[in-house]
């Protein structure tokens, strides 16, 4: 089978990541993967061959070239490995930019198409943006063209079924993988409390710092815990162009001493381990991988009712589920947990029964995926022949 993917993600042009490694081993298990990567040529990123894997960052000018970009590549690939209707695909990360692009070249070139979507377009706060607003009008066009579907919740499967009934083909639901027999065989040396010592209880959030996440609320949720607790730390890991404005947010709330954001980390093990509570506060998810992460690694969770969320978390349970935005809510969970180490004692076995449920091995993960690339592949061939 070769497989094109047009995609976003530029760790998998990173020599190392985690992101190529598993590109690696899904190319392991198939004739050929060329995955085609946005980027701009400030991104300093190159092609990478490696066995059946093969990348190739677009290094556009600028990003209104990505789509134009995206597609020259793409044609110059399918040309050159002699790519059919019968043996090959075009899979897309979404049904917006990388999704249109790969319907042009479905049409071009007669082949399936498969489109991945991540998350739930249609929540309000997804069209707070102009740009996801315009990402909208793309998918209604893409979407009712594409012969294959794959969502990673029940979620976003329902909503789109809702949204389109019977224009699409019936979305197959396939979470992302989350490898939880490795997180929970990790050893770190150190956690949390040893990285920053000093302080009485720990909050951990691992998140794109991003307006979408609403990082805010648990920030503003914060000045009422740090009352009751003036020797807590909130850690925030990760990166996104909100931080700048958080960062001014705590020290007008004067938590600023309570308060690290760290950026992105490799190892999050030790930050889960170390942790009293996780707060997931985001506005839409499609799955929210961080939930089963810190679940398994036995951090107790407070989330918004979102992708997995949804699935996994019972409010009172094995976790704490507030309203989005809700900053009483928030507050008044953190301190039940950190005031309460027999509550949060009990969510993390229960959280880690539940997740138990949802466990699967890497090669069954695989195997399942390259099955619906070729359920496509049987669909489009069976639909126009």
């Amino acid at each position: 089978m070769k497989v094109i993917s047009i995609g976003t993600d530029r760790n998998v042009c990173v020599d190392g990541s985690a992101a190529q490694q598993r590109m690696i081993e899904y190319a392991e298990s198939l004739g050929e993967l060329h995955i085609i990567v946005f980027s701009e040529k400030k991104h300093a990123v190159t092609e990478k061959h490696q066995g059946n894997l093969h990348v190739y960052p677009t290094q556009s000018l600028s990003r209104w070239m990505y789509i134009y970009d995206a597609y020259m590549v793409a044609c110059r690939i399918i040309k050159k490995t002699g790519c059919t209707k019968t043996d090959s695909i075009i899979t897309t990360q979404d049904p917006f930019e990388t999704g249109l692009v790969g319907r042009v070249l479905a049409v071009r070139y007669d082949l399936p198409l498969q489109v991945q979507l991540h998350t739930d377009m249609y929540v309000p706060y997804f069209g707070y943006m102009l740009l996801n607003r315009i990402r909208r009008v793309i998918a209604s066009f893409v979407l009712p063209r594409a012969d294959g579907i794959r969502v990673v919740s029940t979620i976003v499967k329902d909503s789109l079924i809702e949204h389109f009934h019977n224009r699409i083909v019936v979305p197959d639901v396939l979470p992302i993988f989350v490898d939880i027999d490795h997180l929970v065989s990790i050893k770190s040396e150190t956690d949390l409390k040893k990285i920053f010592p000093g302080y009485s209880q720990y909050v951990l959030l691992v998140s794109r710092v991003t307006k979408e996440k609403d990082i805010e609320t648990p920030l503003r949720a914060f000045v009422s815990v740090v009352k009751k607790f003036p020797d807590a730390l909130c850690v925030i890991v990760g990166d996104g162009d909100d931080i700048s404005r958080l960062k001014l947010l705590t020290h007008e709330f004067n938590i600023q001493k309570n308060v690290m954001f760290v950026g992105w980390q490799q190892d999050l093990s030790r930050y889960y381990s170390g942790a009293d509570v996780f707060v997931n506060s985001s506005l839409y998810e499609g799955y929210a991988m961080t939930l089963v992460e810190a679940g398994a690694l036995g951090c107790p969770i407070i989330t918004t009712p979102v992708g997995i969320a949804r699935d996994i978390c019972v409010d009172g349970y094995n976790s704490f589920v507030c309203p989005v935005g809700d900053t009483e809510c928030f507050s008044r969970r953190i301190v039940d947990l950190l005031s309460s180490p027999d509550t949060g004692e009990l969510f993390k076995n229960r959280m880690r029964d539940t997740i138990k449920g949802i466990r699967t091995t890497k090669n069954m993960y695989i195997a399942t995926y390259i099955e619906l690339l070729r359920n496509t592949i049987i669909r489009y061939s069976q639909r126009y022949t």
